[in-house]
């Protein structure tokens, strides 16, 4: 990435930086209860 980027970054390259966390944390949310559910399935 080039410094002129990260100076003047584009309306789409914002928002994918500020929204990038909370899709994260939503995966997040989301997987790790069925990771969990099959992690444990396996080991009964």
């Amino acid at each position: 990435m080039s410094w002129s980027k990260l100076k003047d970054p584009s309306e789409k390259t914002l928002a994918m930086l500020l929204l990038a966390p909370a899709f994260a944390l939503l995966a997040l949310i989301v997987v790790y209860p069925i990771g969990k559910l099959i992690y444990n399935s396996f080991l009964i």
